[in-house]
C-alpha cells in the first residue's frame, strides 16, 4: 500500500502544477476516478457513444491540447479536445465502454483520501488543509459519492474528458 500512498502524493503533485487553480472537490474528483474510473456501468452503448460524439462535436479542438493525464490506478483522462477524427474517437467511445466496469473500493479511496491530506498538510496542492476538511466535513457523511468538478476548474480549464483504463488508450 506504500507505493500507493507515494503514488497519490505524485499525482496529486502533477494535478497541482497542471492544474493551480484546483480546489478540494477537483482534488477529490481525481482520487475518485484514480481508484474507480469512470466509477459506473455504461447500460446502453449507442447512447454513450451519441453522447460523446455531441460532446466532441462542441468541443474545441486543439492539436497541442495534452492527450490524456494520468489518474493512477491503471486510469487515464483521454481529454477530447485533441481527437482529431471520428475513427480515433470512436476508437475512444469502445475504449470507454470496456473500461465502465465496478472496480476499486472504500478502504482504497479512503486511503488516498489520506494521501490528499498529507499532500495538503505538506503545501503540495493550491489548497489548505483547513480548505480540504471543510469539504471532507461535507463530503464523507454522504457516503463518498462521485463529485463533479468546481466551477473554478471547469471555467478554467473547460475539461471535456473520458476515463479509461489506461492498457486501452487508443494510439
Amino acid at each position: 500500500m506504500k507505493s500507493d500512498y507515494s503514488e497519490t502524493i505524485e499525482l496529486l503533485r502533477l494535478h497541482s502544477e497542471l492544474y493551480p487553480l484546483m480546489e478540494p472537490r477537483d482534488a477529490v474528483k481525481l482520487l475518485y476516478q484514480s481508484e474507480f474510473g469512470c466509477g459506473h456501468m455504461v447500460p446502453d452503448p449507442d447512447r454513450a457513444r451519441a453522447f460523446l460524439k455531441a460532446e466532441w462535436e462542441n468541443t474545441e479542438r486543439d492539436a497541442l491540447h495534452r492527450p490524456l493525464d494520468e489518474l493512477g490506478g491503471g486510469f487515464v483522462r483521454v481529454h477530447l479536445q485533441p481527437i482529431p477524427d471520428l475513427a480515433r474517437l470512436d476508437a475512444l467511445a469502445e475504449a470507454f465502454i470496456l473500461s465502465a466496469v465496478p472496480c476499486g473500493s472504500h478502504e482504497g479511496f479512503m486511503l488516498r483520501l489520506e494521501a490528499l491530506r498529507s499532500a495538503a498538510g505538506q503545501g503540495i496542492t493550491p489548497f489548505s488543509p483547513e480548505a480540504l476538511e471543510a469539504f471532507l466535513k461535507d463530503y464523507l457523511p454522504h457516503g463518498c459519492p462521485a463529485v463533479h468538478h468546481s466551477e473554478a476548474f471547469r471555467r478554467e480549464y473547460r475539461p471535456s474528458y473520458r476515463v479509461i483504463k489506461k492498457a486501452l488508450f487508443p494510439k
